[in-house]
């Protein structure tokens, strides 16, 4: 039995990064304290690995009209930086690499814009972490500021959601409505089943949130949510299950 901890995660990576061939690049994403820590013991060891922090990379994104590229929010405006410092290395111009990113329409169960339901908007999201949930929250209100955010949340793994319960209720809390249907059991991957859903709604509540719990199956979900939603409200499905059925059950009666 051994216990896992942020030293030997931030251990792990620095190992890993140090196998790099010789003269490798490495492109850091907005270096928090914890990354920095990692790209310190890599430059200790492999001084030859040269370390670029992507947003410091020559690229003036305050010039970029992002109405032109499909994905949004900081998280993934940050990926493009990185993926840009990268092909840069590779002989590709970032006037050129930004010009091709205006046709990436993001990658599947990310902010995934699965379509409408009567005039409110539905995006899905495989997100199940607390940092996932509040980068999403947040990405929606800067693109939907006057909308009223409703997240659909299943919670994933029992151990996990008593693990991360009060970063859970924080995360969630950016949203006007919350809906926590069933936490997804892994077959014997679990504990004692002493936190549920029902506990998470009521801290949420206590939080002065307006939040309420939804059993399965998912059309089950769907119909409920087609009952409490209104025309200027923006819909985020949320978790690492099928939970996206609950998107796609919304949607479906527009088409």
């Amino acid at each position: 039995y051994f216990t896992v901890g942020l030293e030997e995660i931030e251990q792990t990576f620095a190992e890993f990064l140090t196998l790099a061939r010789p003269g490798a690049w490495v492109i850091a994403l907005e270096p928090d304290s914890s990354t920095k820590r990692v790209l310190a013991k890599v430059a200790r060891e492999r001084p030859d690995i040269k370390i670029v922090k992507s947003a410091d990379d020559e690229q003036n994104i305050e010039s970029i009209d992002w109405k032109e590229y499909q994905f949004f929010g900081r998280h993934n405006i940050g990926n493009a930086q990185a993926a840009v410092a990268a092909v840069r290395r590779l002989g590709i111009t970032p006037k050129e690499a930004w010009a091709s990113l205006r046709s990436f329409k993001g990658a599947r169960r990310r902010l995934e814009y699965m379509g409408t339901f009567k005039e409110a908007v539905v995006y899905d999201d495989y997100g199940h972490h607390p940092t996932e949930i509040a980068a999403d929250i947040s990405a929606l209100r800067e693109k939907y500021p006057k909308r009223k955010l409703m997240v659909v949340f299943q919670p994933h793994q029992v151990s996990r959601t008593k693990l991360l319960f009060d970063d859970f209720v924080t995360a969630l809390s950016g949203a006007d409505n919350i809906v926590i249907t069933d936490i997804y059991k892994v077959a014997g991957r679990e504990e004692k089943e002493d936190v549920s859903s029902e506990m998470l709604v009521s801290a949420l509540k206590k939080k002065d949130k307006n939040a309420g719990y939804v059993g399965l199956p998912y059309d089950n979900v769907s119909r409920y949510i087609k009952e409490k939603v209104g025309a200027n409200d923006l819909v985020l499905t949320l978790g690492a299950t099928e939970i996206n059925e609950v998107a796609k059950g919304l949607t479906s009666a527009d088409k």
